[in-house]
């Protein structure tokens, strides 16, 4: 196992699709499988185009979906560098 947190994510989120695979669209959960996990200048973790946040309820990885105003969020719990996915939801918001 690697000690990269974006390949421990992206473990634990393939995980959750085996017992969960409506839970993703094809394209979001391919970005998932093949896209880069890596660490930016600042320290964000990504995979492809999904970003690490931290929010008030904890660890989220956040995915633009079909234009700005329109989120996948895969909740992510966190215990002594071992991942698991909680929960994945749609969110959609406006701007002003």
């Amino acid at each position: 196992m690697t000690d990269e947190p974006g390949e421990r994510i992206r473990a634990a989120i393939l995980a959750y699709l085996s017992d969960h695979p409506d839970a993703l669209t094809e394209t979001e959960a391919t970005v998932v499988r093949e896209g880069e996990a890596f660490r930016e200048d600042d320290g964000t973790v990504r995979i492809g185009s999904w970003r690490l946040e931290e929010r008030d309820s904890g660890p989220v990885l956040v995915r633009q979906r079909g234009g700005p105003s329109r989120l996948t969020v895969v909740h992510l719990d966190e215990s002594d560098g071992d991942w698991r996915v909680t929960g994945v939801d749609d969110e959609h918001y406006s701007f002003g």
